[in-house]
């Protein structure tokens, strides 16, 4: 379903759009993949939340290759200047597995982030790589970590400190 969407959006926006058949994750392997079959868009590899809410009777679950960003941009040598991720509760997977692009390069990354825990993580990376978050509907930078953990907001803008995204905002 998500595909489907995703071929539309790009076909009415002139994009040219390849989709991949894989995970993106903080190491090479494979993974099971569970999600609703009446909403495919809420698929994770983190699916205990998922397999105990009453809410998702009807679970689907399929192996999926798993591949690291790093691997991906030097494999297809294709680098971003934006890292979306919105990935059910693995987003801090993701953000490991693409330690170097963003090393590297500097790129602003949107983020979902829900769960306290995976917020300190995720905090805790970004703060080593010299990023600062922002609230993504406000564009409001959080004056500490605590105003970031306890934000009801779960969608999220990380840039470097000196990046120029910042002066804008």
């Amino acid at each position: 379903f998500c595909h489907e969407v995703a071929k539309k959006i790009s076909k009415n926006n002139n994009l040219n759009l390849k989709i991949e058949n894989v995970g993106i994750g903080f190491k090479k392997g494979t993974k099971l993949l569970t999600f609703p079959k009446n909403d495919t868009g809420l698929g994770s590899f983190n699916s205990n939340n998922m397999l105990n809410d009453n809410l998702y009777s009807n679970i689907d679950k399929i192996n999926c290759d798993i591949i690291t960003l790093d691997e991906f941009v030097e494999k297809n040598n294709n680098i971003p200047d934006l890292i979306k991720i919105d990935t059910e509760g693995y987003e801090y997977s993701v953000l490991l597995g693409s330690k170097k692009i963003i090393k590297e390069n500097n790129p602003m990354i949107v983020f979902e982030s829900i769960e306290l825990e995976q917020r300190k993580l995720i905090a805790e990376f970004l703060a080593s790589l010299n990023y600062v978050i922002y609230d993504l509907s406000s564009l409001k930078l959080f004056s500490s970590r605590d105003e970031y953990y306890n934000s009801k907001s779960i969608n999220f803008l990380a840039a470097i400190k000196n990046h120029p995204v910042n002066d804008v905002i």
